[in-house]
């Protein structure tokens, strides 16, 4: 839903660049209320004598219900009607969004409890393959729906929704304790990781859905079908999926500076490669320029992602106050991504600057905060390393 609703909505309600970078604000604004109230609502109701299991359930059932709601607006109503119903995406995707910031701490809550300092590097690896491979596959199944019938896509998530429910009779009704190998205790590097990544990660999804709003009117303009935009359009999506097994395989990583400094280089020039694309106009070259970008985007996303997950787990806990921070940090950039891409369009539209200069706009303005982002990183570092024995 987060990667292919801009499509969607591109197609089906005529969703212009502005209203999906709205959209996209929407989606932050609302993902980190839901992540930071994670905590405190799962407290609550297991004081009440609800499992965290039973609430992971009807987070389940919730999100199923709320993914009808776009395909009843669609069919339900006559096409005429239809554009008079846009209103209602607005409506789902806040209230899926917060469900989301939700629901993620609570399920990496049980991805380390009970588990070692090895099976949570082990747990970890094969979480970020599972659920990276999802998105390569529902986008390469959204792209097989007409395009009078992308909508319908929704039922099918709203579906999945319902059968995953299935997978919680293995979960226990509470997740354990992190548990620590007693030989062995995190080394204080980790700890300062930790702090750098945790300014890394928005600083990643700021990237990522600066991009993801503009995704389909940049594929259109350097000549990419309408029917094709999905399927290239999981390309980065692919390429995090390969990094995520690389990296949950190849655990020589742990501890290595090398990660953050590999991974932010990839993503900040694959993302450049990505906006500048349109300058060399449809030319096979600008559609080798955007497929080069999103694979070498894909690579560093998935490499940040994966040590910022990585250190908030083994140096945090398995209580889904951890998680919470992890997916609000995720929410943040969430948030200001958009704005990155949103301001630029709006200079365009009020004739400020030229059509010509909108992408480069965007690149200057998120690579400003990134560099900012980056400087703010290289501080903590300094005062953990300050800090620590």
């Amino acid at each position: 839903m987060f990667n292919g609703i801009f499509f969607v909505l591109k197609k089906s309600y005529e969703f212009t660049p502005i209203s999906n970078c709205l959209l996209g604000l929407v989606f932050g604004i609302t993902y980190i209320a839901g992540a930071v109230s994670a905590g405190p609502l799962t407290r609550w109701l297991t004081g009440r004598g609800i499992s965290v299991r039973a609430l992971l359930a009807w987070l389940m059932v919730i999100a199923a219900l709320l993914n009808t709601l776009p395909v009843l607006a669609w069919y339900g109503f006559s096409v005429e009607a239809r554009p008079g119903l846009a209103w209602m995406m607005w409506v789902f995707s806040a209230l899926y969004s917060a469900l989301s910031g939700i629901m993620w701490p609570i399920v990496e809550s049980y991805l380390s409890g009970g588990r070692t300092n090895a099976q949570v590097r082990k747990a970890t690896g094969i979480f970020n393959v599972t659920w990276s491979s999802a998105l390569v596959a529902s986008l390469l199944i959204l792209a097989q729906f007409k395009e009078e019938h992308k909508i319908a896509a929704f039922g099918l998530v709203a579906i999945t929704h319902v059968a995953c429910l299935a997978i919680l009779f293995y979960f226990p009704k509470q997740p354990g304790a992190h548990a620590h190998d007693a030989h062995r205790s995190t080394p204080p590097v980790y700890t300062q990781l930790l702090a750098v990544h945790r300014v890394l990660l928005p600083m990643t999804y700021l990237v990522m859905y600066a991009l993801g709003p503009l995704q389909p009117q940049i594929m259109s303009s350097i000549g990419i079908a309408d029917n094709m935009q999905e399927t290239v359009g999981a390309t980065w999506l692919a390429a995090r999926v390969i990094t995520f097994l690389t990296l949950g395989l190849w655990q020589s990583w742990h501890g290595r500076w090398f990660t953050p400094v590999v991974g932010m280089t990839l993503l900040i020039s694959g993302f450049a490669a990505c906006v500048l694309a349109p300058m060399l106009g449809s030319a096979p070259g600008a559609v080798a320029a955007f497929l080069a970008g999103l694979t070498a985007f894909g690579l560093g996303a998935a490499t940040i992602y994966s040590a910022a997950l990585y250190y908030a787990l083994e140096v945090g806990s398995a209580e889904v106050d951890a998680g919470g921070t992890h997916e609000a940090m995720i929410g943040l950039g969430y948030t200001i991504g958009p704005i990155c891409s949103l301001l630029p369009l709006a200079a365009v539209s009020a004739g400020i600057i030229s059509k010509d200069a909108g992408n480069p706009a965007t690149l200057a303005l998120t690579g400003g905060l990134v560099a900012i982002g980056l400087i703010h990183a290289v501080r903590t570092k300094n005062k953990e390393f300050a800090q620590t024995p």
